[in-house]
């Protein structure tokens, strides 16, 4: 019996459907990611989307999706509570950033996001992770500090984290970024003090790109493009550096243990342990990748900032 032959007109496009298909899975997008450097990129959120719904990555499987919750000292309460979207007129990657209050924040649940977490550990992890940011206070809780976003647990299991704000008198209101590579604090230490510290404030309620890299040897903290330089070297509290150098890498706490990536508030692994510290004002995108950017990367991502945002911050 004679095979039946596929019209001729319905082959190419087939073909040119399957080469689509195949390249969108080599880079894992759904849709263009609108950044000059995508390199090493796993995960690029524009904030656009609506209260009551995940924030999802551009690129990575199922968008990497981050859950709203509501922080609790027993763990992040997930779909607990809604988080709005404040319009800022042109902003970076659209109308809108999200709108972060105190107690509020995003999870991507470590099984779900490994990408987030644990594909970036292990003695020659690297890492950057940028955040554009407008936070809306500058009142200093005593004894807290205001963390934007990543995979950190002030009682254990830390990997990396951007912070805000860092709580000990002339170093308040300064970027301070912190890699961990034994998941608990740094020894003689009651917190982790393996990390970079800026040397301007960053002020309230003006956009500011916030980058933290890690290339295995230090650890960077910028500011809008540009290394803010504090020496060089490594100590504890009192000799804080940026670059700080740093070699053992980021944390592994192996199969089934860890914590989730957060964005807004750090987590607990210990229930009952209070260790909150919320971030308050706007995020108009986060991107992380799993190398580190060059200086002249960083500042060519962070050439994107808003032009004319309209909107007033909430107090």
């Amino acid at each position: 019996e004679e095979a039946i032959a596929a019209p001729k007109n319905l082959m190419p496009v087939a073909f040119l459907w399957l080469l689509l298909f195949s390249s969108s899975l080599a880079v894992g997008a759904s849709s263009p990611v609108p950044l000059p450097v995508t390199d090493g990129l796993v995960a690029f959120y524009p904030m656009q989307e609506p209260a009551g719904t995940p924030r999802r990555s551009l690129v990575g499987r199922n968008g990497l999706p981050l859950y709203e919750a509501l922080y609790a000292d027993t763990g992040a309460r997930i779909n607990a509570t809604q988080l709005q979207r404040v319009d800022i007129g042109s902003g970076m990657f659209g109308p809108y950033a999200l709108q972060v209050t105190a107690g509020q924040m995003l999870v991507a649940p470590r099984d779900e996001s490994p990408e987030l977490s644990a594909a970036i550990a292990g003695p020659h992890a690297q890492v950057t992770v940028v955040a554009w940011a407008r936070k809306n206070t500058t009142d200093q809780r005593q004894n807290s500090m205001a963390f934007v976003a990543g995979v950190w647990a002030e009682d254990g299991w830390r990997q990396y984290s951007v912070f805000l704000d860092l709580a000990k008198g002339n170093l308040s209101h300064l970027i301070d970024f912190e890699i961990s590579g034994i998941g608990v604090a740094t020894p003689g230490h009651k917190w982790c003090v393996t990390r970079a510290i800026g040397t301007r404030a960053v002020p309230q309620r003006v956009w500011n790109c916030l980058t933290l890299t890690y290339d295995g040897r230090q650890i960077r903290a910028y500011n809008n493009g540009t290394l803010e330089p504090r020496g060089t070297g490594t100590g504890g509290d009192h000799s804080y550096s940026n670059p700080y150098n740093y070699t053992q890498g980021i944390f592994n706490p192996g199969p089934g243990r860890g914590v989730d990536f957060t964005v807004g508030n750090k987590v607990c692994r210990t229930p009952g342990q209070a260790c909150p510290a919320p971030f308050e004002g706007s995020i108009g995108g986060l991107a992380v990748y799993n190398r580190a950017l060059t200086a002249a990367e960083v500042a060519e991502v962070c050439s994107i900032m808003p032009h004319g945002a309209t909107a007033t911050v909430p107090a």
